[in-house]
């Protein structure tokens, strides 16, 4: 019976150990401003609304940002 409870306990040991990967997740969302002429704009600020998370376009107007919920709301300025 001790033998099989230590089995059973390093079994949950290494599942909880190597399955913390697959739950974790990494959000994130890029992609290029233009204006209405289809022109990129460079060093346009966008930022995570109601946080100081944020990013500045390129010389292409591209970004990319970290999220922290898919449901996070950009503001671009």
């Amino acid at each position: 019976m001790k033998k099989k409870l230590q089995r059973i306990s390093i079994f949950l040991l290494y599942f909880l150990l190597f399955s913390a990967p697959i739950f974790a997740q990494n959000l994130s969302t890029n992609g290029t401003v233009s204006n209405a002429n289809n022109e990129v704009l460079a060093g346009v600020n966008v930022q995570i609304k109601g946080t100081r998370i944020g990013t500045v376009t390129d010389l292409k107007g591209f970004f990319k940002i970290g999220l922290n919920s898919p449901k996070d709301i950009l503001v671009f300025s």
